[in-house]
């Protein structure tokens, strides 16, 4: 990893909950999380960002599934959700970040965000 970067990560087990944070060095992270008796938690995606876009991401990525919190950043999803919610996240950021004149000044995440709940609460579904 190059200097100035960090890791936005899910770490969880195969199955159960997932926590998104960022690090430095998500397996040594894992590490630090096991709990005694408990089987070792996996990183199950670590995608490299820039340090100074990182907890805006990961903050990012807890709202896209705050449908399915269950506190201090753990989520009732799978791994590939909570890569997914990473992804869209990372991609939101970068939009975010865009020429406001794109977006005909309105934010494209709050926007994101009202669409998305909007549909949730239409459709009684999760998006993710």
């Amino acid at each position: 990893m190059s200097e100035g970067a960090m890791y936005v990560y899910a770490i969880g087990h195969d199955v159960g909950p997932q926590k998104i944070g960022i690090s430095n060095h998500p397996p040594t992270r894992a590490r630090a999380l096991k709990v005694a008796g408990q089987p070792h938690y996996t990183v199950h995606a670590a995608i490299v960002v820039r340090a100074e876009h990182a907890r805006r991401i990961e903050k990012m990525a807890h709202c896209l599934l705050r449908h399915v919190a269950l506190g201090y950043e753990r989520f009732a999803v799978t791994p590939a959700e909570a890569e997914a919610a990473i992804v869209e996240a990372i991609f939101w950021h970068a939009e975010e970040r865009g020429d406001p004149s794109d977006y005909d000044g309105e934010d494209p995440m709050a926007a994101f965000i009202r669409n998305a709940v909007e549909e949730m609460r239409a459709d009684d579904q999760p998006f993710v």
